[in-house]
């Protein structure tokens, strides 16, 4: 049985978060009208957000405790962001990449 620790949970806001910005209607179409510049940040910053959240709310802001979890912490950040890439790469560039070549073809027929 799977151990849901918070790393883990962490990795897995990763793919959530991907997914969220790829197809989520409200949300997708919010990211979809940020400039390119901005959208790895915002995958970014939101990814940041929720490993800091954890820590902070595992630690009650003891800096001891937030001390002795950093490493753990940036080790499921980096996760985190290897997920989203991941996640990126195969579940929704692929997708938005057939969708395109589908429209293209519909317009280049429609001209014929």
């Amino acid at each position: 049985m799977t151990t849901w620790t918070p790393e883990l949970l962490i990795t897995i806001s990763g793919i959530a978060v991907s997914l969220l910005f790829a197809y989520f209607p409200v949300v997708k179409d919010w990211f979809a009208g940020l400039d390119d510049r901005w959208k790895p940040l915002v995958n970014l910053f939101t990814l940041l957000a929720i490993t800091l959240i954890r820590v902070l709310y595992v630690c009650k802001v003891d800096w001891e405790c937030i001390k002795l979890e950093a490493p753990m912490a940036l080790a499921a950040f980096i996760a985190a962001i290897v997920t989203n890439q991941a996640t990126f790469q195969v579940l929704v560039k692929q997708f938005k990449r057939a969708s395109r070549l589908k429209a293209a073809k519909a317009a280049q027929a429609a001209k014929k």
